[in-house]
């Protein structure tokens, strides 16, 4: 039953990597089906979509960003460029179809059968949903974003939602170990375990921390107060449910299929695992048309035309069934690492990396790196293990690591997307393209790299 319910309810919900909208009145209704959806095929068809959201373009596009892809056709050219998409994800993708509307849906269905770890479940979803959006465009409509009066949201800001999301985790918590029934099998991602969901809702509460610690004095022990308590092992990894079955399969593959070489693996990524030794070089990539695992360059300047011929993704991440990492062990425990290193405990910062390198496996960080070389070294490790996530472009923004060149002549690698046309011109206050920011509130300034050098992409 599990994978019937992805098969159909993710057909009619989920947006392809191809810009296909699978929407109609023969697809929208069902004379012989009920119009209503239960909680549990809603709740199965929540997570399609939003497995989607976050893993498909959305993902693959911060890791251009971030140059461990690289853009070479179509519209992807103009992304490697730093060219602000604005219409690349519209906003309303994250509440609708699947989104925060039939997560709230699902919340008031769970308190009305007062299942407790159902509800927690549902509420740990709502944040990763609403963080990323936080994330990515700052100030967004939460608090009034449902209004059943359908008066347009109002902005909130980022800050106010990242508090609200802290205090939602927090009763998301207590509620997963209230008891309950709750979504069992249907539970794409953990079976309804309440012990692995309980865990992830502390690591979701250690990277929100780690978003606002630029602007919050005391969030880095905050974070690492959370994460000590965040996912035990990399088994218990969120991530993306995918098959072989067409409709369940990985989006990163589908994008091959449907885009031939748009995509490519990016130079920075790819040399600086050559460089450390890194055995997932030859797991990740495909060796190229010369036998040659190869990144692409970033359009830091024109590219010759004569380069070889980038590097793709192997089966083992990107095949048709490979998942997708959302929230992983070993973010958590990166986060762990970062958050002693600020603390002034190298010992455990060390002891945290070391933890993370020897699944690699990589060779221990000695007792000799310490001071910003170690704190080089974790963030180094995070941008590796967060490939394929959105946690790179989050760190960047915070530690100006890489320090990465802006692409094409820009000053400032891109750091927000902006509210698209869509939203503007459905809601009266969301602001003209110009008079929106272009940093959002979490993200000052870094004036400097991991390493003390002056950061190159923020000014």
């Amino acid at each position: 039953m599990r994978m019937h319910n992805l098969v159909v309810l993710a057909a009619v919900g989920l947006s392809s990597t191809a810009c296909l909208k699978f929407t109609g009145e023969k697809l929208d209704t069902d004379p012989n089906q009920p119009i209503v959806a239960t909680v549990d095929q809603s709740f199965v068809a929540m997570q399609a979509v939003m497995f989607s959201q976050l893993t498909s373009d959305q993902a693959m596009f911060q890791n251009v960003v971030m140059q461990q892809l690289s853009g070479n056709g179509r519209q992807w050219v103009a992304y490697d460029q730093y060219n602000q998409p604005e219409d690349f994800n519209a906003v309303g993708n994250w509440y609708t179809a699947g989104g925060l509307i039939d997560i709230r849906k699902g919340e008031d269905a769970a308190r009305a059968r007062n299942d407790r770890l159902y509800l927690g479940i549902l509420q740990t979803w709502e944040a990763i949903v609403v963080g990323a959006m936080a994330d990515i465009y700052g100030d967004i409509g939460y608090s009034t974003a449902l209004d059943p009066a359908g008066t347009p949201a109002t902005l909130d800001p980022q800050q106010s939602v990242y508090a609200a999301l802290q205090a939602l985790l927090d009763t998301a918590i207590t509620n997963i170990a209230g008891g309950g029934v709750g979504p069992g099998a249907r539970d794409l991602a953990y079976g309804g375990s309440a012990a692995k969901w309980g865990r992830l809702a502390r690591t979701m509460k250690a990277r929100l921390y780690m978003h606002t610690a630029e602007r919050i004095p005391g969030a880095y022990a905050l974070a690492r107060a959370q994460a000590l308590l965040g996912i035990a092992s990399a088994a218990d990894d969120f991530v993306s449910y995918q098959s072989t079955t067409v409709g369940e399969q990985n989006r990163w593959y589908e994008f091959k299929v449907g885009r031939s070489d748009d995509v490519a693996a990016g130079r920075v990524l790819v040399e600086l695992m050559r460089t450390r030794g890194d055995p997932r070089l030859t797991e990740w990539f495909l060796p190229n048309s010369s036998n040659a695992i190869v990144g692409q360059y970033p359009w830091t300047t024109p590219r010759l035309g004569n380069e070889p011929d980038p590097s793709w993704l192997t089966d083992a991440i990107a095949g048709p069934d490979a998942p997708m990492p959302i929230v992983t062990w070993a973010e958590n425990k990166l986060i762990e690492a970062e958050a002693a290193y600020r603390g002034n405990d190298e010992t455990a910062a060390r002891a945290a990396l070391n933890a993370v390198r020897a699944t690699v496996p990589l060779p221990n960080v000695t007792l000799l790196v310490t001071g910003p070389a170690l704190l080089t070294a974790i963030m180094e490790e995070k941008y590796v293990a967060t490939f394929r996530t959105l946690e790179s472009w989050n760190d960047y923004k915070r530690t100006c690591y890489p320090n990465i060149t802006p692409t094409a002549g820009k000053t400032n690698v891109l750091t927000r997307l902006p509210y698209g046309s869509q939203e503007r011109a459905a809601n009266p206050n969301v602001p003209d393209l110009g008079a929106q920011p272009v940093r959002n509130w979490n993200d000052p300034v870094t004036a400097t790299s991991t390493n003390g050098a002056a950061c190159i992409g923020q000014r």
